[in-house]
This record gives C-alpha cells, sequence and structure tokens, in this order.
C-alpha cells in the first residue's frame, strides 16, 4: 500500500550556506578609490551644480550673488557634508558604492548608526584624509575612528561560461 504524505507538513528541503559566501569581503582598494572618484565627482560638480540652479531659481540674482560670495572651500565643505549625510544617513550607501557593489556596515556587519555615518561624514573633511587609505590595512581614517567597514555586497564576475571559454 501506498504511503500518503500530510499535505499539511511544511516541505522538506536541504539549506546549505557556502561558507565564502556567509564571510563579508572587504573592499579593496581600487574599489575604494573608484567609489572616492565617483563620489567626488557627483558631489562637487553635479550636487554643487543642483544647489546653485535651485538658489538661482528661489532666490534669484540676491541668492546666487550669495551663493557666489561663500568661499570656495565652505561651500565644498557644505556640499561634501550634505552628499555624505543623505546618502550614507539615508540610503546606507552613495552612488559611488552602489556602482562599485560596496556597503557600509559596522563591526557585527549590521548597517551603522547616524551617530557613526555622521563621524564618517566629519572626518571626510580632514585634509589628508585620503591619504590614509596608503596604509597596509586600506582603511582610512573614517573608518577606523568610526569602527565602520566598506564590504563588497557583489562579487565581480570572474567565472567564464562554457559558451565564452569555447
Amino acid at each position: 500500500m501506498e504511503e500518503v504524505q500530510n499535505p499539511y507538513t511544511a516541505p522538506q528541503s536541504e539549506l546549505t550556506v557556502a561558507a565564502e559566501e556567509s564571510v563579508p569581503v572587504a573592499a579593496s582598494k581600487m574599489r575604494r578609490f573608484l567609489n572616492y572618484l565617483i563620489d567626488i565627482i557627483l558631489f562637487q560638480l553635479v550636487l554643487g551644480f543642483l544647489i546653485g540652479i535651485v538658489g538661482m531659481l528661489l532666490f534669484g540674482d540676491a541668492g546666487m550673488a550669495y551663493i557666489e560670495s561663500i568661499p570656495d572651500y565652505l561651500f565644498g565643505i557644505f556640499v561634501l557634508i550634505l552628499y555624505y549625510l543623505v546618502f550614507e544617513g539615508v540610503f546606507g550607501i552613495t552612488i559611488g558604492k552602489l556602482i562599485t557593489g560596496t556597503r557600509i556596515v559596522n563591526e557585527k556587519g549590521l548597517p551603522p548608526s547616524f551617530a557613526q555615518i555622521l563621524g564618517r561624514t566629519f572626518l571626510r573633511i580632514v585634509p589628508f584624509e585620503p591619504f590614509s587609505f596608503l596604509g597596509k590595512t586600506g582603511r582610512g581614517w573614517h573608518d577606523t575612528v568610526s569602527n565602520t567597514y566598506v564590504i563588497c555586497i557583489r562579487k565581480p564576475n570572474t567565472q567564464k561560461t562554457t559558451e565564452q571559454s569555447s
């Protein structure tokens, strides 16, 4: 006689997780450098331009004169803080990190707190901070002081398909 299975039992399946998938991989120095280049272009050129346009539309020539009276370095610091606080604080990722497939996490691998994002952002203002990546670990001051890490969330496609290798 054939055994009848209960239709209300939970389905059974074997789940296996590869060991390499469970451990986050730190982003390489090259990915970090690409993040920096993409983000600096976006926040200095695009966001700065948009702030100027909005100032002109909202306040006219007086608004533009006020924006132009701000020293360039102060305006740049303002735009930098705005860019990183909005993107990392609200979305947890910048456009550069989105393009390169990286993400910020805390020491437990979870999204960082807003206080950590705030610390990361203000440490970016330090003049020689970009050179802090030249050390052995490849972590910048804004990573080490805020106790955050940049990890890969998308692995590079290094496997060739059988069609490409033929």
